[in-house]
């Protein structure tokens, strides 16, 4: 009965039938999907409606066949930048994505639990924090979507030698036996250049910094130095000479800075004076590497600052690895990758990394609530202001190890 010739006349038109089902489910069914907004349905009945640019997916939701919904941005039809992702199962995440992978963001469980932070191959990896449903969580380190290194609730308990760690005023160590560390510091804003270059903010920046911390660290600073090196004043012989005079003060016991606000291309920073000087990170990594100071903070906040870690202009030179910044007790936080520029904002009146910087700084960071701000929470909330305010034109970067334990203000 099957296999007579009017039911494989029949067959034969069903299957000619479904095929044309198939192409009506896989085309534009309203709109533009070209260079506009419109709405396309593929074969296998997953669709997109958003905005299209040059035949590709641009921004948008796109509705898959398990019924799971991504909502954000998209680049060469792969989910990149900002988005969020809805798991059937009532999971969410929202946050940032690259190659159609999450890097970094917020994921909720339909348990309750929150995890917030870093991720690579769309697991958790690297600093992050797992709020649980019962009030406890995990912070530190995670691998493979396994915390390697959890960081107590105080965030601050370094060692047992120093476990009373608190960068309060009253003393950065606190008990009879402890000695209180010196700050020294070096800040630098170059808003005028000798090249006509100039920047609108990054004076401001440095003297914003600058103020924060004499206030959030006033006996620290008092027993230490800081060097505040505004425009012309920032010359690369200046800038050299006082980060090696005031950094060679500093002993094993001690913090030192450097925050640098102004130009920068990949490999340098550009001091005032760059139509005759540049600041090659290697020099800074040098000086950095040849501190015995126990705390070490680099902040940079200048195009193409994430080249620090190494780059072209730094490949005939040592110090060009990453790993040569990879100790524990030195944090670099960077205002975005070496491919990309770093912004100013005329609403804030400063650069967009520094103006989230030292919101964080002054209390927004604090994300497990114990009134301390450290250089890994720092970061977690500036990377997500920025990328966000900057709808992920800038992405702030880290280098560094244990940043939970390099800290940087405490919230009186």
């Amino acid at each position: 009965m099957f296999n007579s010739p009017n039911n494989q006349h029949l067959f034969k038109a069903l299957a000619v039938v479904f095929i044309g089902i198939q192409a009506v489910f896989s085309q534009c069914i309203q709109g533009n999907c070209t260079d506009s907004i419109g709405t396309f349905v593929y074969k296998n009945q997953e669709r997109f409606e958003g905005l299209f640019e040059n035949g590709t997916k641009k921004t948008g939701k796109y509705t898959y066949k398990s019924g799971a919904i991504y909502e954000g941005s998209f680049k060469n039809n792969q989910r990149h930048g900002y988005g969020s992702y809805s798991y059937v199962n009532g999971d969410v995440f929202s946050g940032e994505f690259e190659n159609d992978q999450k890097v970094f963001g917020t994921y909720t469980y339909n348990n309750g639990n929150v995890y917030f932070g870093q991720y690579l191959n769309n697991k958790p990896n690297g600093f992050g924090k797992m709020s649980k449903s019962d009030g406890s969580f995990i912070e530190g380190f995670w691998v493979d979507g396994t915390p390697t290194f959890q960081v107590a609730p105080d965030t601050l308990h370094i060692s047992d030698s120093d476990k009373n760690f608190v960068p309060s005023g009253d003393g950065l160590l606190k008990g009879s036996k402890a000695v209180m560390p010196r700050i020294f510091g070096v800040i630098v804003g170059i808003s005028e250049y000798s090249s006509g270059t100039d920047l609108n903010y990054a004076d401001d920046d440095a003297r914003i910094f600058y103020r924060h911390l004499l206030d959030a660290f006033p006996k620290e600073t008092a027993a230490g130095e800081l060097s505040l090196l505004i425009d012309y004043d920032a010359t690369h012989d200046k800038i050299i000479q006082e980060l090696n005079r005031v950094f060679a003060k500093a002993n094993s016991n001690d913090y030192i800075i450097f925050f640098f606000s102004g130009h920068g291309n990949t490999g340098i920073f550009a001091p005032t004076d760059n139509d005759q000087n540049v600041i090659y990170h290697r020099e800074i990594k040098s000086i950095f590497k040849a501190s015995q100071a126990k705390y070490r903070l680099c902040i940079a906040d200048a195009c193409h600052a994430g080249s620090i870690g190494g780059g072209a202009a730094d490949n005939d030179y040592s110090y060009n690895d990453v790993s040569e910044l990879n100790d524990a007790r030195l944090a670099v936080l960077l205002s975005s990758t070496s491919e990309q520029t770093s912004m100013e904002q005329a609403q804030y009146g400063q650069g967009l990394f520094s103006y989230f910087l030292m919101k964080g700084i002054r209390g927004e960071a604090d994300l497990n609530g114990d009134k301390y701000i450290t250089a890994g929470e720092l970061f977690i909330y500036t990377r997500r202001a920025v990328v966000k305010k900057s709808g992920g034109q800038q992405v702030p970067t880290i280098i560094g190890q244990q940043l939970d334990k390099v800290p940087l203000a405490r919230i009186k």
